[in-house]
């Protein structure tokens, strides 16, 4: 009977090692599922925050360009203006320009008619 027990208990060692090392081995697998999950992860998250940034720098850059372009636009609307403004100046300097000639020819021709009537008047007065 000895033998028998033996047996029963070298069974029921067996069988509680067998589930031990299995539960260890599992816990072990479960372990390295868990790191390798973790590992994962962090690599999804780094990948994803590495898109995050390129994008907004992306965004940064388009939104860059587009204040480039409507600065640009406005400057040409400025630009435009002043020249509009430039030729009305040009202009009326031209017409005060041919005012001030016309009216220092008039008065040229005034002074000069003045002139002639003066000289005529004394021609007169000295011949009577």
């Amino acid at each position: 009977m000895d033998s028998t027990l033996i047996i029963i208990i070298s069974g029921i060692v067996g069988v509680a090692g067998g589930f031990i090392l299995a539960k260890v081995m599992e816990k072990s697998s479960v372990s390295s599922l868990v790191q390798n999950a973790k590992k994962e992860a962090a690599s999804i998250l780094k990948d994803a925050n590495l898109e995050g940034e390129n994008i907004k720098k992306d965004k940064i850059l388009q939104a860059k360009e587009r204040f480039i372009e409507l600065k640009s636009e406005h400057e040409e609307v400025i630009l435009g203006r002043e020249r509009k403004v430039a030729e009305v100046e040009k202009r009326i300097r031209d017409n005060d320009y041919r005012f001030e000639s016309r009216d220092e020819y008039l008065r040229d021709e005034y002074l000069q008619v003045k002139h002639d009537n003066l000289f005529k008047a004394c021609g007169e007065k000295n011949q009577d």
